[in-house]
C-alpha cells in the first residue's frame, strides 16, 4: 500500500472514531451511568477518612441530587429532604461505618424523548461493617429517577422496590 492510501485509511480512520466518541460519550445513558458509579464511590468507604474527607464528600453527595430529592434507601425507609439534611445525614451515618462496599448490576436507563428526564433500574448489593462487630449485607431493587439541570444529570427521586 502507497503512503497516500496509508494517509486516507489512518485519516478516515480517525475521523469515525471521533464521530464515534462524541456520539457514544454524550449519550444520556453513559452520563446517567457515570453518575450512578460517582454515587457508589462516594458512599464505599475501604478505611479511615478524615472529617475533612468526610465533609467533601458529603459536599459532592448533595451536588449529585436535586434540591428536595427523595432517597428511599430500603422499602418505606428514606432520608430526610434537603441537601443540608442529606449531607448532615450522611455525615452522622459515615461516622458510624467501619467499612461499606456497594456493587451495582443490571442497571437499565430508560430517557425520555425530550432527553431531560430518565428513570433507571438497578440492583444494589451492599456489605456494610459498623464499628465493633456488626455486620450487614443485603441486596436492593432500586428504581431512579433523574432530572438533566443545567447540562447535569441529577437524581430527583430513588425508590427501593420492596420485595414482599
Amino acid at each position: 500500500m502507497n503512503v497516500d492510501k496509508r494517509i486516507v485509511y489512518t485519516g478516515g480512520l480517525a475521523a469515525a472514531l471521533l464521530v464515534g466518541w462524541i456520539f457514544f460519550s454524550g449519550s444520556p445513558e453513559k452520563a446517567i451511568d457515570r453518575q450512578l458509579r460517582v454515587l457508589t464511590e462516594i458512599v464505599q468507604k475501604e478505611a479511615a477518612v478524615s472529617q475533612f474527607g468526610a465533609l467533601s464528600r458529603s459536599r459532592k453527595l448533595a451536588e449529585i441530587f436535586t434540591e428536595n430529592a427523595l432517597v428511599e434507601y430500603m422499602p418505606r425507609e428514606s432520608l430526610p429532604r434537603g441537601s443540608d439534611a442529606m449531607r448532615s445525614g450522611f455525615l452522622s451515618v459515615w461516622g458510624q461505618i467501619e467499612k461499606a462496599s456497594i456493587r451495582i448490576s443490571r442497571h437499565e436507563i430508560e430517557v425520555s424523548s425530550s432527553e431531560t428526564e430518565a428513570i433507571s433500574t438497578f440492583s444494589a448489593t451492599c456489605k456494610v461493617v459498623l464499628r465493633g462487630t456488626s455486620q450487614m449485607a443485603d441486596t436492593v431493587n432500586y428504581r431512579a429517577y433523574w432530572v438533566k439541570q443545567n447540562d447535569d444529570w441529577l437524581v430527583d427521586r430513588i425508590i427501593a422496590e420492596s420485595t414482599d
